[in-house]
């Protein structure tokens, strides 16, 4: 049996806590222990329970922080201890939460595997991000008691010291706790463990900053934040003075956490929800002094209803159920987040009813579905959520993902089908039609396959051969912007090639090459010429450009070169020679219709035994001209003396010539056609200084040609005079 209203003094017996009695902490009996009546004892699990076997609902219980509290949430200020037994080894006094042995911790609890308790942390990864009630960081889990704590010894950061406790609960990083903590001069102040000056009431001089008073006790002075009410006054959230710890803080009183309906904290010094279950009321009757605020418990014990038995350790509500074993058929199984009793937990638990049966998790009911992925059919692809069943689809996006069935809803009988319209179709070129029950079906023509990328046509020879290919004509690749030519039948030969039938490519034939840098087609590629022939059967865009030009890195069709020119150049019976810088046949020059010195386009121009070469002078090209190649070992005729070795005709031939040594091709000619000049630049070309200036000897001045003190620099029968050929 249970009782809750024993207002008895009792002594412990038995020696289990080892003191005689508990403090009275108010005139109500209740919280006593020796009245008259019979005596409860801490059990093994350290509960009160009386002899008969009922626990005392009126006794203090412990909570995890290992302190003691009376129901109405004060601490029990006379020391009690208590060992559990009820488990293998016991592990004396550590945050015990519970057995893990046959299942998992509840939330936030750990399993302790040595002990198989529940416990806060088995090591600090437990402790990352826990604060204590009055806010403080407890990053380090104390192996003793595995409880998460401020520290346990020389594990502060910052240079701080551990402060410890007898309960580590009320263990604290501080600046300071003795004097060598502390740099010279300054000293620890014991009371807040803080390094700080000493001081006297007559020299206060050293207290500055945020320690600007100095507080004398027992004759020994230190400076600190405040020593009298008035010195916190305008501290922000702190203006109260701790005469304890002579620190600013929010409240020593109730009065300064008022307006907010909160009270303060005496030995924290902060306002909060509660210190006691006074502050509490009904629904959250007791006060969690772990982090004074009101809750529905604290505790199991807190929790007295059968069907809500369990105080619930994160949320400090009673719940309901916390093991199958509390639930009845029909609803068999526990949902320990909420304590409910529910017909399934998981997809297992509804296999016995049946295939096509879920779990719905959110109300614990098995159901025919739970979203639309459970519902398979083309005719019942989507979950109604009001129903849970599988109904007719009203968006594609019910449809996809599902084998067997289409990846489209034809809105009009809510089906799944593989098109609704030939746009649904595009993916597959063999079957790009919708047809009327939903299928994709074979091509009829060309507008059926307007929504497959990339193939236009439809091609084939009978209704169910037809597929959507990339062309029948060259307009389909026209419109694709791909080469320019359809192939449309195999053929044989080199341009044929291996691209497929009804591809585009760039030609079949040399005549769908139009470009004369790639005229030859070759597998379904137009490349450059290889040979004159590779220049035939051209496009009207380049029927006259017939011979094939290998002089460059590839071959390009041109009218004429200079060694190919017949019968290209040849109109009217009359040859023509080619310009074999531009590669176009001439109007008016005749092959070897030039001599030495003459200009020249080609070396065919020149005499058989010349050449046609570009004539340097002066730092520059002079333009080309036709010389001589040498005849035997020197150069024999007047004034072409000079030997020019490895001479690179117009057209390719090297050859040694013979050239002119002191002047040039344009400025013999102006000398041999005593051109008038009035300077020397009016002779030859200009700026080169190839020509001169001279006196006549009928009185007129005419051009010649400078000579280097020999008669061979002049023409025939030409004196050398002073540097210039007389006239």
């Amino acid at each position: 049996m249970r009782r809750s209203h024993l207002p008895i003094w009792f002594a412990l017996i038995g020696g289990l806590l080892g003191l005689q009695c508990i403090k009275s902490l108010s005139d109500d009996c209740s919280k006593t222990l020796e009245c008259a009546g019979p005596k409860p004892q801490l059990n093994n699990k350290c509960e009160w329970v009386f002899p008969d076997g009922g626990v005392w609902q009126g006794g203090p219980k412990q909570r995890p922080n290992g302190k003691w509290y009376w129901p109405d949430g004060e601490e029990v200020k006379a020391p009690l201890s208590c060992q559990r037994t009820d488990v293998d080894g016991g592990i004396g006094n550590v945050s015990d939460h519970g057995s893990c042995a046959t299942g998992a911790c509840e939330m936030p609890y750990v399993c302790d595997s040595a002990s198989q308790r529940c416990v806060d942390c088995v090591d600090s990864t437990q402790c990352a991000g826990k604060q204590s009630a009055a806010g403080d960081a407890t990053p380090i889990c104390d192996p003793e008691r595995r409880s998460c704590v401020a520290c346990t010894k020389d594990d502060c950061a910052g240079g701080f010291h551990c402060k410890t406790d007898s309960d580590s609960d009320n263990n604290r990083c501080v600046q300071c706790i003795g004097d060598p903590d502390c740099p010279s001069p300054q000293i620890c102040n014991t009371a807040s463990h803080e390094c700080t000056y000493q001081c006297t009431s007559a020299d206060p001089g050293r207290c500055t900053g945020t320690k600007s008073k100095c507080a004398v006790t027992a004759g020994v002075g230190v400076c600190v934040e405040c020593t009298a009410q008035p010195d916190c006054q305008n501290v922000a959230g702190k203006t109260q003075c701790a005469l304890d710890t002579n620190q600013c803080v929010e409240c020593t009183t109730d009065e300064p956490c008022g307006s907010s309906g909160r009270v303060c904290d005496p030995a924290a010094h902060r306002c909060v929800a509660c210190v006691g279950a006074a502050q509490c009321a009904t629904g959250t009757p007791f006060c969690d002094l772990h982090d004074n605020t009101c809750v529905a418990c604290a505790g199991d014990a807190d929790c007295l209803m059968p069907s809500a038995s369990h105080c619930s350790p994160l949320a400090r509500t009673c719940t309901g159920c916390t093991a199958n074993g509390q639930c009845e058929a029909g609803a068999p199984y526990c949902r320990t987040g909420d304590g409910t009793c529910i017909e399934c937990l998981s997809e297992a638990d509804c296999s016995a009813k049946g295939e096509g049966i879920h779990c719905n998790t959110t109300t614990g009911s098995c159901v025919g579905c739970i979203n639309d992925t459970q519902c398979t059919s083309a005719e019942a692809a989507r979950c109604d959520t009001s129903t849970h069943q599988c109904v007719g689809c009203t968006d594609p996006a019910q449809c996809g993902g599902k084998p067997g069935i289409g990846l489209f809803c034809r809105t009009t009988d809510q089906r799944c089908v593989d098109c609704t319209a030939n746009a649904e179709c595009s993916r597959n070129p063999a079957a790009s039609l919708c047809s009327p029950n939903g299928t994709c079906t074979p091509c009829t023509g060309d507008g059926d396959c307007a929504a497959v990328e990339g193939k236009p046509a439809c091609v084939g020879s009978n209704a169910n051969s037809k597929q959507c290919l990339e062309c029948s004509k060259n307009e389909h690749c026209v419109s694709l912007g791909k080469p320019p030519v359809c192939k449309t039948t195999a053929g044989a030969g080199a341009a044929v090639g291996t691209a497929s039938l009804n591809t585009c490519v760039q030609c079949v034939t040399n005549s769908d090459c139009t470009d004369v840098a790639a005229s030859h087609c070759v597998a379904n590629e137009c490349k450059p010429c290889a040979a004159d022939a590779d220049c035939s059967n051209g496009p009207a865009g380049r029927s006259t450009f017939g011979v094939c030009d290998t002089s460059g890195p590839s071959g390009v069709c041109v009218q004429c070169t200079g060694k190919d020119f017949d019968p290209a150049c040849t109109t009217g019976g009359q040859r023509h020679v080619c310009d074999s810088r531009q590669r176009t046949c001439t109007t008016n020059r005749a092959p070897a219709s030039a001599t030495a010195c003459d200009p020249c386009v080609s070396d065919a121009e020149c005499q058989a035994t010349q050449l046609c070469v570009d004539q340097a002078f002066g730092g520059g090209s002079t333009g080309f001209f036709c010389f001589e190649k040498i005849p035997g070992a020197t150069c024999q005729t007047q004034p072409f003396f000079s030997v020019l070795n490895a001479s690179l005709s117009i057209d390719g031939t090297l050859a040694t010539i013979c050239g002119l040594r002191s002047t040039t091709c344009s400025a013999l000619s102006d000398s041999r056609s005593n051109k008038a000049c009035t300077t020397n630049n009016d002779c030859g070309t200009a700026s080169r200084d190839d020509g001169i200036c001279t006196l006549a000897p009928n009185g007129s001045m005419v051009c010649t040609i400078p000579c280097a003190a020999t008669d061979f620099d002049c023409d025939i029968g030409g004196q050398c005079t002073t540097g210039f050929c007389a006239k």
